[in-house]
């Protein structure tokens, strides 16, 4: 019996023991769980918080970018995405006043080192907490508190700076960038991409005006006229145009009354009235009427009397040359026979409206100027007046330069232009030291400031320009560290192929040349931006070769009461490169 009790006694203390092993492993079981979950919380609330921060520091960054209240700008836009990322079901605490750092990124060999305070402000670092300072306090753990935590403290850094750009402006000085200061698009006129578009306020007279100093005249071509106003003019009755129709007899009283002023009789003043012998003397009669050339007639009673057969008809021998053709330059120099042939047959200016055929006068002759002798081989004159939409396109790079300055942005930039060809203007801007930036950056307008539409040739090779972008951003200018961008100024309508020849509008091969160029770019990691201007633009190309809707920048040809019933892209170009200029990549750095 004894050993028996001894036995179940035995039994008794193993069970207890294990009761209690048991009793003390759940507990220390329960607590290794309660330090993992909370540990799990903890990582994961840090990796919010520092979310949060990339996120505020990348916003504020962008911020840098604006030209009025960086500073303020950054600090708003860091509070809203502080906010908006939640850190364990709360807010991430961001102090205005000690969480926000601005200051300089410098790079050292292949990173970015930040400095802070030092000017100029091109990087910002965000620091975020959940602690005892913040509203939401320190991050709630679940089993903290049966430890004596009240929870845990978190703080997370992040800095982010607004990337320096290797930039090619690539301009098309192609003809059709002067076509909203001709007669071709004073009304409503066929698009060369099909249908039909509404007419602009064209600007021919400001470009007449700024032609020569003070404003030029040629012979009895004196009267600019009537003013062109979008809806309201019309060719027929304008005082500042004669019609002179070949074959035919011309009525204006002004013609008679000047030629009598000039000494011509009644006899020859209805000699040079009639049509009669234009088959072969047309040219040489509107020229006299024009008071380009004199007519020896040999007529008795006549201005010269002797020099001529006395006939009725202006002979080539008959002629004196009176005025010389003001821009006799290029390797075909034009001669007033040309204009005379322009007015008198097809153009673009008469598809839009035939009734300026015949009609001679200032406003046909510049616009002579602007569709057929638009080189600066021809006429470099042209340079220097307010051709659209080419002069809103300079006006715009000058603009996106001046913000490009006075932001410090580090940005460098490259002119490339194109016609028939691509032509490389200006190197990316690379600066014997960082003052002398500005000066470089502001040749970019300079060099631009002497082109004009049609400058070597009028037609379009968007793909060659894109190619030289896409060469000089790979050259040893360009920064391994800067982000690649090209911006793109069109009408967006090439007609030239990948081997410089013409093909015509709309052609495919034009397209898809600069399709592939711009695909070129891309692969490059190279961002475009595309902007299209003028009163025919092809809005679908353009958006295409931006690759991205938000890069399609449209600049609109309605009239702007405000600026004279000028398209609206006179001022909304400068608003969109003032944008771009500032609109920066940003990437984190730390």
């Amino acid at each position: 019996m004894h050993l028996r009790r001894r036995k179940g006694q035995s039994k008794l203390r193993r069970a207890s023991v294990m009761v209690q092993s048991l009793i003390f492993g759940s507990t220390v079981g329960l607590g290794v769980a309660a330090l993992a979950v909370d540990t799990g919380l903890m990582f994961s609330a840090k990796q919010e918080l520092q979310n949060a921060a990339d996120a505020a520091a990348l916003a504020a960054a962008s911020q840098l970018g604006v030209s009025t209240d960086p500073a303020g700008a950054a600090a708003q836009e860091a509070a809203i995405y502080a906010a908006k990322n939640k850190v364990a079901g709360g807010g991430s605490g961001l102090d205005i006043q000690t969480g926000i750092i601005f200051g300089h990124a410098v790079l050292d060999g292949e990173k970015y080192d930040f400095r802070p305070s030092e000017a100029p402000y091109d990087s910002v670092q965000i620091t975020l907490k959940r602690d005892a300072t913040a509203s939401d306090g320190p991050v709630s753990l679940l089993f903290a508190k049966t430890f004596g935590m009240d929870g845990a403290s978190l703080h997370a850094s992040a800095t982010a700076m607004v990337v320096p750009r290797d930039i090619a402006v690539v301009i098309d000085c192609s003809g059709s960038m002067n076509d909203d200061s001709e007669l071709r698009h004073y009304k409503e006129f066929q698009s060369e991409s099909g249908g039909t578009r509404p007419g602009v306020q064209i600007n021919l007279k400001e470009c007449w005006q700024l032609l020569e100093s003070p404003s030029p005249s040629w012979g009895q071509m004196t009267n600019w006229g009537n003013d062109i106003i979008l809806g309201s003019y019309a060719p027929v009755g304008d005082p500042g145009l004669w019609k002179i129709q070949k074959n035919s007899s011309c009525t204006e009283d002004a013609v008679a009354t000047e030629l009598a002023a000039r000494g011509y009789s009644s006899t020859e003043v209805n000699c040079l009235k009639s049509g009669s012998g234009d088959n072969s003397y047309y040219r040489n009669r509107v020229r006299v009427i024009l008071g380009l050339a004199d007519w020896k007639s040999g007529k008795t009673g006549g201005k010269y009397p002797s020099g001529g057969n006395g006939d009725n008809y202006v002979q080539d021998s008959e002629l004196t040359n009176k005025v010389a053709f003001p821009y006799p330059t290029g390797t075909s120099s034009a001669t007033w026979n040309d204009y005379v042939d322009y007015v008198s047959g097809s153009s673009e200016m008469t598809s839009t409206d035939a009734n300026f055929r015949y009609r001679f006068g200032i406003k046909t002759f510049v616009n002579f100027l602007l569709e057929n002798r638009g080189a600066h081989s021809q006429t470099p004159n042209l340079a220097q007046v307010p051709e659209q939409p080419l002069q809103s396109v300079k006006d715009a790079v000058q603009a996106m330069i001046d913000v490009i300055i006075d932001l410090e942005t580090q940005d460098h930039v490259s002119l490339e232009v194109f016609a028939q060809y691509g032509s490389h203007a200006h190197d990316l801007t690379v600066p014997p030291s960082p003052e002398q930036l500005a000066a470089e950056l502001l040749e970019i307008p300079a060099t631009l400031n002497g082109y004009q539409a049609g400058h070597i040739t009028s037609v379009t090779n968007i793909g060659a320009g894109f190619e030289k972008a896409r060469i000089e951003l790979s050259s040893e200018r360009a920064r391994t560290s800067a982000a690649k961008v090209v911006m793109l100024l069109t009408d967006g309508k090439p007609n030239v192929n990948s081997s410089d020849v013409y093909v015509g509008d709309n052609n495919p091969q034009a397209i898809s040349w600069a399709e592939d160029r711009a695909q070129s770019l891309t692969d490059m990691g190279a961002t475009i931006y595309t902007i299209g201007v003028g009163g025919d633009v092809n809005a679908d190309l353009c958006q295409d070769l931006a690759g991205d809707p938000d890069r399609y920048f449209f600049a609109d040809n309605t009239p702007d009461p405000e600026h004279g019933g000028q398209p609206m892209y006179v001022t909304q170009l400068q608003q969109i490169f003032q944008t771009l200029g500032g609109k920066r990549p940003v990437r984190l750095i730390r």
